[in-house]
């Protein structure tokens, strides 16, 4: 495309094959492109570093369950302080399997981190619904505003 500002980003390989994403702006705007760019790098890396180096879900007839390796990556970011990140997993792990009481106590810790109270208490809320022994756990006492 002539007259095109394009840039292209390198992020790593995926099976020994390289992968960048590129991004093209109109004529004019080399500026704004490489604002955004630098905006969104650290980002993009980030993302791309977390893709390259996950292990692929085990499916259920694994050792552990998919909702069990994201709870427990969720467990991982927890103790890494990344507040967001466990929320993200804990969440993940609930699509997978909505009925472990586990999941909603762990989220509602990491949602109590951000600050979040209404989410905690919702989530430590639905974690007694599921499991009544819950009751006695942190979960129910960090909901007690």
């Amino acid at each position: 495309m002539s007259g095109c500002c394009q840039v292209a980003i390198p992020l790593g390989k995926h099976d020994q094959h390289p992968i960048s994403i590129s991004f093209i702006s109109y004529h004019g705007a080399d500026k704004f492109l490489l604002d955004t760019v630098l905006d969104m790098y650290d980002s993009l890396q980030e993302q791309a570093n977390i893709a390259s180096n996950s292990v692929p879900l085990p499916d259920t007839n694994g050792n552990m369950d998919a909702s069990e390796f994201l709870k427990e990556k969720g467990n991982a970011a927890f103790k890494g302080r990344q507040w967001n990140k466990a929320v993200s997993y804990y969440s993940e792990a609930i699509k997978i399997n909505g009925t472990n009481a586990t999941y909603y106590c762990n989220r509602a810790a990491a949602y109590l981190e951000l600050g979040c109270f209404q989410q905690a208490e919702e989530d430590c809320s639905k974690a007694i619904s599921l499991d009544k022994k819950v009751r006695g756990h942190v979960c129910n006492v960090n909901c007690a505003r």
